[in-house]
């Protein structure tokens, strides 16, 4: 086949043709791959899906391994996974925490878990103390630096 496609570089050989010819040879092949390899059967977990009563499964997806109801599609369950928040200190606008968070695009920050009424939110650790000048608050670069989420104040 590489001596073909060299053909075909230099302009010996006419493209269509040669893949036409190694097509028939290949797709017999193929079918008999197809009906020969056996699909492997997802691993069931145990557990009955809340939805209809049949086994959940772990399936394998684009993202990885998830948790699924056996009877798709009549079922679309998926399981969700509980994520498990860190927190890090009160928030300085409201009753709530300040907890470690991941973007859309993987990039970690830290926000409050009160989103979407507030809307605070830090790249660098916040600490959980006030900055003297100005009152914001403080947080910890990753140099292990502090300073100031707002001025120009440095611990």
């Amino acid at each position: 086949m590489e001596g073909d496609l060299d053909k075909i570089a230099d302009g010996k050989k006419v493209w269509y043709q040669t893949l036409d010819k190694f097509y028939k040879e290949f797709e017999p092949s193929l079918k008999e791959a197809f009906e020969t390899v056996m699909k492997k059967e997802p691993e069931k977990t145990g557990e009955k899906c809340p939805n209809c009563g049949s086994d959940l499964v772990i399936r394998k997806g684009r993202y990885g391994q998830f948790v699924a109801c056996s009877n798709y599609p009549t079922c679309k369950y998926i399981k969700q996974e509980k994520k498990e928040e860190i927190e890090i200190c009160n928030c300085p606008n409201c009753d709530g925490k300040i907890i470690e968070k991941k973007s859309r695009k993987g990039k970690l920050f830290y926000g409050c878990n009160n989103y979407p009424k507030c809307k605070t939110a830090f790249w660098d650790k916040p600490i959980g103390e006030k900055c003297p000048q100005c009152g914001e608050m403080l947080v910890e670069t990753k140099k292990k630096v502090i300073k100031c989420s707002a001025c120009d104040y440095v611990k």
